[in-house]
């Protein structure tokens, strides 16, 4: 928190604080399956902190009915575009891991994942509020970025301090890492311990997707993929080239 009210005093904008408690979470639950991406528990925790948000925004908004349309903007894909995800520890499981493959394959697979469906579009939009990932926009540039960036500590900062030099100020670049379902950089809170602590693990997300969708056997959803086409400023090309060779669509 003390970041983010640091940076919106530096840019002269707006903090809007968005409490949320256990039943809040236990609420947002259904709408995170059925709007989100899937039932896997990175896609799920992550549209239920976006539920939450956009709830709150449409609450804002009903109160202010004659003010502007609002427009969502997210950081989302820059994660997939540089491969920067890292697996989360609590009580001695690791979740949100990942296939261990080679970094340009795995910002490959990441990216095409993205056509699979979506975690913050679908959730903002069944609100009524349009969203842009603006990060979506650049997809050719990072698609060149070299693979002796993607996937390694830090690479986010690295990359960020070349491109805007001094127009961030370095306390910006040096915060840690923090997930929006842990939300500290010192513990594990948030949305990943609750969820663990009151049974709602992965087995508990599937059978409650399951039950939403009508699907009468989990083991069918190896086979279950939500459809849609993530849409680009431009296409994917057919075939990328990386420092460990081509990668075909």
């Amino acid at each position: 928190m003390s970041y983010a009210e640091r940076l919106a005093d530096f840019l002269g904008i707006g903090l809007r604080l968005v409490p949320a408690s256990a039943h809040d979470v236990d609420e947002a639950v259904e709408p995170a399956l059925c709007y989100g991406q899937d039932w896997r528990d990175f896609n799920v925790h992550c549209a239920v902190v976006n539920e939450i948000l956009a709830g709150a925004m449409k609450r804002d908004l009903a109160e202010s009915p004659n003010g502007p349309p609002p427009l969502v903007m997210t950081g989302d894909l820059m994660n997939e575009f540089l491969a920067d995800y890292t697996p989360i520890s609590y009580r001695g499981r690791e979740y949100y891991t990942l296939p261990k493959l080679e970094p340009d394959r795995l910002r490959l697979t990441l990216i095409r994942g993205l056509d699979a469906g979506d975690r913050e579009i679908g959730i903002f939009n069944r609100h009524g509020l349009d969203i842009l990932q603006p990060y979506g926009c650049l997809l050719d540039p990072y698609l060149n970025v070299p693979s002796a960036l993607t996937g390694q500590p830090e690479a986010k900062q690295l990359l960020v301090r070349e491109i805007a030099g001094d127009l961030l100020p370095a306390f910006a670049l040096e915060r840690p890492k923090v997930r929006a379902q842990i939300g500290s950089s010192k513990e594990t809170t948030g949305i990943l311990p609750l969820f663990v602590r009151s049974g709602r693990d992965a087995t508990w997300l599937k059978k409650a997707f399951c039950d939403f969708f009508m699907v009468s056997d989990p083991r069918l959803l190896n086979q279950f993929i939500r459809a849609g086409v993530y849409r680009f400023a431009s296409e994917f090309p057919k075939e990328v080239k990386t420092d460990h060779g081509y990668f075909t669509r």
